[in-house]
């Protein structure tokens, strides 16, 4: 049949139509911005940030089994089953685990030392764990007190309590010159150059240092520096906190945090 003197025009005017939506199509649709709430709720998950690397007993990652474990994460795992949330774990470099809190990418951060509140965007939480630091030396030093440590090379976690430790009572006792202080961003970074003999002696937590004693038999764990820090969650949202220290609260009440220490850190008790 031949096409009526308006059907040109008709499939015309469709194809510039068509032409007009197709871009629209194709154009795949901006994700929102993450947001947070106390429901944080992104399909009932908590998404909770970690530092990379190995921070046992407190956080690291099985290889073995995909999974991050210790006792920090698994003392999360607990808050977010209080709350009827599934946590959702994800390891970012300190910088930007900073950034994902600020942006709201993550609704709480996991860090393996004592942080005080101001330190990074967001909300420091009730205690999980009171932390004490140690000095680590090689098997065989005769260092066994503060006093032993006298013209020693010492590492340190760059702005930790044993960083402060150190720089009261070491530096400015004049035991140790200030350019025989070596700041270190990574503890592993730090025990690696004490395993070399690059340094003498590393002030750090005393549960990590305590488990890289057990790793490494050329260290030993000389004595304990009880400064008792709290160790907390970083909380970005406000009413998320009130929410997370409720469950703190009630696992501190029922004997699960105290479980989940006798599993994770009974061997290395400060």
């Amino acid at each position: 049949m031949a096409p009526g003197p308006g059907r040109p025009h008709a499939l015309v005017t469709l194809l510039l139509l068509a032409l007009l939506l197709l871009p629209g199509c194709l154009t795949p649709r901006e994700e929102p911005a993450p947001t947070v709430r106390v429901s944080t709720r992104d399909e009932a998950r908590l998404s909770v940030g970690l530092l990379l690397g190995d921070h046992a007993p407190l956080q690291e990652y099985n290889a073995a089994s995909r999974n991050f474990e210790g006792y920090s994460v698994e003392v999360t795992r607990a808050i977010a089953e209080a709350l009827g949330l599934t946590p959702r774990f994800r390891a970012f470099s300190e910088e930007n685990l900073s950034l994902a809190l600020e942006a709201g990418t993550v609704a709480l951060a996991l860090y393996p030392t004592a942080l005080a509140n101001g330190t990074v965007p967001g909300h420091l939480s009730h205690p999980i764990l009171h932390l004490s630091d140690s000095v680590l030396v090689p098997e065989g030093s005769p260092v066994a007190r503060a006093e032993d440590l006298r013209g020693a090379r010492v590492g340190v976690l760059a702005g930790s309590s044993g960083e402060t430790w150190a720089l009261r009572e070491l530096v400015m006792t004049g035991l140790v010159p200030g350019e025989n202080l070596y700041r270190y961003s990574r503890l592993a970074d730090a025990h690696e150059e004490l395993r070399a003999g690059r340094t003498d002696a590393v002030v750090a937590g005393a549960y990590p240092q305590a488990a890289a004693a057990r790793a490494h038999p050329s260290l030993r764990v000389a004595f304990e520096v009880p400064t008792r820090e709290p160790l907390g969650l970083i909380v970005r949202d406000a009413a998320l906190l009130d929410a997370v220290n409720g469950a703190i609260a009630g696992l501190e009440a029922d004997g699960t945090l105290e479980a989940l220490r006798e599993e994770h850190l009974r061997d290395l008790h400060p």
